[in-house]
């Protein structure tokens, strides 16, 4: 089996070179194809970028606006949170309060109880006086 690599008489690179042209020529006619292969690609990716660009920047502007919304709506919750957390903070200051007030109440209720049962118990133990 013949390698691909080495050339046979139907694949000989070098028939179907020209007399007429130099090697430097040769060279510059193959750069100049590249040249060519290039510019057509390059303009192929212009061509494509247009036609993505308006689909980026129209992605690029609803994240913007999604953003602005978003920061929006997230001041908006932080205000009615702090506002909460205010009036939280008032009720339980007054639940405090009532609170003292009521053990206050209480014991002050306990004392005069155990005044009256002092008071009491001497009366029962002495019935005359």
């Amino acid at each position: 089996m013949p390698d691909e690599n080495e050339p046979t008489s139907g694949n000989d690179p070098t028939q179907t070179l020209s007399d007429d042209e130099t090697p430097e020529q040769r060279i510059l006619s193959r750069l100049d194809a590249i040249d060519a292969r290039l510019a057509a690609l390059e303009a192929k990716a212009e061509e494509r970028s247009r036609d993505t660009r308006p689909l980026f920047e129209q992605a690029i502007k609803e994240m913007q606006q999604t953003r602005e919304t978003l920061g929006v709506r997230l001041e908006q919750l932080e205000e009615k949170m702090n506002s909460r957390f205010d009036d939280l903070e008032i009720r339980a200051q007054k639940t405090h309060n009532l609170i003292e007030t009521l053990s206050g109440d209480v014991l002050d209720v306990r004392v005069e109880l155990r005044i009256a049962q002092k008071r009491i118990a001497r009366l029962e133990d002495n019935p005359a006086a």
